[in-house]
């Protein structure tokens, strides 16, 4: 009898030099890599068949390719990483005057992220019926590692961005509508300083596995543009390389021009 493995279908590859991200109407970020980004995976095509003569051989196979994937640890970390990096994104493109910061504790021991979520879910309608407006919001789930360490319960809360926030006078009353702990709320009036801003909230970011998002967002945010290119002679690269407002960074794998008006 003869064993196979069939290798996944072939995905299309697409290669850019050039990418171009717009967040605001004061914020455009232009980078530009030193070798091509390539999109989607290389992978043999279906029809690409290996034989073996047995089993054995062809579990030998796939054990090998299966141990030299990288370490959980550092698959953890590149995660991680990304996730910082979309969370950068929407604050680029959200952020503004009108921002505050968050933060919703328990005061009791929830530890289940369904119950954490569904109190999160109460509080954003009984904001929304006494203002009545839609929030645009951030939220970044934490699990509190002192009272772990001290009461042995991984307690979630909540560390927020409200971007189209408002005074509120009578934070008694905010407190009320959450109702489950203490809460902290103020206005960022460094919001033109969205990488300052995106470093301090992921910093809470939780380091243990939660049964649910480390972050999540409202459904009507803004989102950045993003467009692509292999063709650096694009008019619009290079009126924004000659720029005053541009300060460019240099990495590893790219140069970074940010043109920002704020």
């Amino acid at each position: 009898m003869r064993y196979k493995v069939i290798q996944t279908q072939l995905n299309e590859v697409k290669k850019y030099l050039y990418k171009k991200v717009i967040y605001s109407e004061d914020l455009t970020i232009y980078t530009q890599y030193k070798k091509p980004i390539t999109i989607g995976h290389k992978r043999l095509p279906y029809e690409s068949i290996i034989n073996f003569d047995n089993v054995e051989d062809a579990l030998s196979y796939i054990e090998d390719k299966q141990s030299k994937k990288p370490p959980q640890e550092v698959l953890d970390k590149k995660s991680n990483t990304r996730t910082k990096e979309k969370i950068k994104d929407v604050i680029r493109s959200n952020i503004g005057s009108k921002s505050y910061f968050l933060t919703l504790t328990f005061a009791y021991n929830i530890t289940s992220y369904k119950e954490a979520l569904e109190y999160w879910v109460k509080f954003i309608r009984r904001f929304k019926h006494q203002f009545k407006y839609d929030l645009q919001y951030l939220v970044v789930v934490e699990i509190q590692e002192e009272r772990e360490i001290k009461y042995g319960h991984a307690v979630i809360h909540f560390h927020c961005i409200l971007f189209n926030g408002r005074y509120i006078k009578d934070l008694k009353w905010l407190e009320s509508i959450w109702s489950h702990g203490a809460i902290n709320y103020k206005k960022i009036h460094n919001y033109s300083e969205p990488e300052r801003i995106s470093n301090y909230i992921s910093k809470y970011l939780s380091k243990q596995k939660i049964d649910g998002r480390k972050y999540f967002t409202s459904k009507n945010i803004k989102k950045p543009q993003v467009l692509l290119s292999c063709d650096f002679a694009s008019k619009d690269f290079l009126q924004a390389l000659d720029s005053s407002q541009v300060k460019t960074k240099t990495r590893k794998h790219a140069y970074i021009h940010v043109v920002s008006t704020k």
